[in-house]
């Protein structure tokens, strides 16, 4: 993927989601900050691809994300 203006930054900080989103979802289970953290890498993931016509790659994780939110919904969370 070409980097765009804000690469670094939009993939370095839905990086840092993903790692504390992985903590609650197998150490401390809290379901506001799960879905505080989603929300915040879904955001990361959606500005990189409004600002670089490149980060088409990133789809697939976006994806990913509706599919962990939606088994979250199944289990209550």
């Amino acid at each position: 993927m070409k980097a765009g203006p804000y690469t670094e930054f939009h993939l370095k900080e839905a990086a840092k989601n993903l790692i504390a989103l992985e903590d609650h979802l197998t150490k401390y289970p809290c379901p506001e900050c799960i879905e505080k953290h989603i929300l915040a890498t879904e955001q990361y993931l959606e500005e990189e691809m409004e600002t670089n016509p490149n980060a088409r790659v990133l789809i697939p994780l976006r994806e990913r994300l509706e599919s962990i939110k939606e088994k979250l919904k199944a289990f209550g969370i």
